[in-house]
């Protein structure tokens, strides 16, 4: 059943339109010619015994088949010519063999001549014509002569005005239609050509479109890697000119702690009172706890630089601030400083992580304590704010210079007044502000010289992540 499904159907061949069109055409009037000659068979022919043109008609039968299967296999101007000039001898022996010019089969005539018209060449198809003409002319001389002509017995006068109507008529007919099929074939022939010329030229555009657009897209491509590569260039060129700030930074912070100890061992060793060794053996255990918390410092800068886990869990700031007036309340009495808290008790848990906030708020008080001369005072304050928790950190110290104010949290940055104190490393603000970050807070800062300096950490009430890792999302 499907084979026979499809052979009912017409051949396709996308790449060639002209050839899939004229396939079509010859597939149904084969189709029709199949059916015309099995109705012809069934309900004519074998009526009759018609022993020869039930043969002939049986024999276009199989001819009709094999050019399905020709047609199949793509043979479709060899299908169309064959079976042209096969109709149209089949079409002049059928007539011949019955009533000549009175045959309905004559009309298997104006099928050759439509067909050809329609997919043989101009020549060919009046070549047809003309041909189909004279043997229209020959039938209709020796109509009068056949036998089923002669049964009819008609009147002379009778017989001659009928033959001669017959033809007229199909020679107006095979005419007309030669004509009619060749113009109107002409015309969509000259409307396909058109518009296969404007599909061509569009073809041509879209592919010079799309030649420009992949050239555009190399071009926006060069563009980004050359981006890439400047970016890339100028990320290295930071790291390097880090690397020399880096060395050079620590190679001067260092320098001084070592020089201290190498001259208080040298001292210690040529000290013969035990008060002056013990004075030397402190100067070395601080020089000694400065170079180690540089290197504390220098690793904590060094992991807050990535993205860290943050351990957030509900916590009491004021603990933290607890636990860091309990470590410096011992430093600033004994540098002659008043280190006071005022909490407010009510504030609420937030998610933090404890030892980082910790961290940042030992930084920042220490600095107060170590900036601020004898008789100063430190005041670390808690407090909510609309939606957040603020903890600040007010001293009197020497305050920082409008000029430093923009780069007190750079790394290895030192205010000029700071230099002249002590041997900081330049790195204690970097971390506090990148902790706070990394909290989705914030650091706000006001200083003037000689007055003092008040730094306010602001942490919102709900964190969830690291303030880079809702960025990335």
């Amino acid at each position: 059943m499907t084979a026979i499904q499809d052979w009912l159907k017409p051949p396709i061949w996308d790449d060639n339109t002209a050839k899939t069109n004229a396939a079509q055409v010859l597939h149904f009037v084969l189709l029709a010619t199949f059916v015309g000659a099995v109705a012809s068979l069934v309900f004519f022919l074998f009526p009759q015994n018609n022993g020869t043109n039930t043969v002939v008609i049986m024999g276009l039968c199989m001819l009709v088949l094999y050019g399905f299967w020709l047609l199949r296999r793509g043979r479709v101007l060899m299908v169309g010519t064959l079976y042209i000039i096969l109709f149209w001898l089949a079409a002049i022996f059928l007539s011949v063999n019955t009533s000549g010019i009175l045959s309905p089969y004559m009309v298997l005539q104006a099928i050759c001549i439509l067909l050809a018209a329609l997919i043989l060449q101009v020549r060919i198809a009046l070549a047809i014509t003309v041909l189909t003409l004279i043997s229209t002319t020959v039938i209709a001389i020796i109509s009068e002569d056949l036998p089923e002509v002669v049964a009819l017995d008609l009147p002379e006068q009778l017989y001659d005005s009928y033959l001669v109507s017959h033809w007229i008529t199909y020679v107006v007919v095979f005419i007309s239609t030669t004509f009619m099929v060749l113009y109107f074939t002409h015309r969509i022939n000259r409307n396909m050509n058109a518009l296969y010329e404007r599909d061509h030229k569009l073809t041509q555009h879209n592919l010079k479109l799309a030649n420009e657009i992949e050239k555009r897209h190399q071009v926006e491509l060069e563009l980004l890697k050359a981006e890439q590569d400047r970016v890339s260039l100028s990320v290295e060129r930071e790291k390097v000119a880090f690397l020399r700030e880096f060395i050079g930074t620590m190679t001067h912070d260092l320098k001084t702690p070592v020089s201290v100890i190498k001259t208080s061992v040298y001292l210690m060793s040529r000290s013969k009172e035990s008060y002056k060794k013990e004075r030397h053996q402190r100067k070395i255990e601080e020089q000694t706890e400065l170079i180690n918390k540089m290197i504390d410092d220098l690793l904590t800068a060094s992991r807050l630089e990535d993205i860290p886990d943050l351990d957030l869990e509900p916590t009491d700031l004021n603990q933290l601030i607890d636990s860091v007036y309990d470590q410096l309340y011992s430093k600033a009495e004994h540098n002659g400083q008043m280190l006071t808290i005022d909490m407010t008790y009510d504030l609420p848990q937030i998610a933090i992580d404890a030892d980082e906030i910790h961290r940042a708020l030992l930084n920042l008080v220490e600095n107060a304590v170590n900036y601020t001369p004898r008789g100063g005072s430190i005041t670390v304050s808690s407090h909510i704010q609309a939606s957040a928790v603020q903890i600040t950190v007010k001293d009197t110290g020497i305050g920082i210079d409008e000029h430093d104010l923009p780069h007190i949290f750079d790394r290895f940055y030192r205010a000029t007044n700071a230099r002249e104190i002590d041997g900081g490393t330049g790195l204690g603000l970097a971390i506090t502000k990148r902790i706070i970050d990394l909290h989705g807070g914030e650091l706000i800062v006001n200083s003037c010289i000689g007055e003092g300096t008040t730094i306010t950490i602001r942490l919102p009430l709900n964190i969830s992540k690291p303030a880079d890792l809702q960025a990335l999302h």
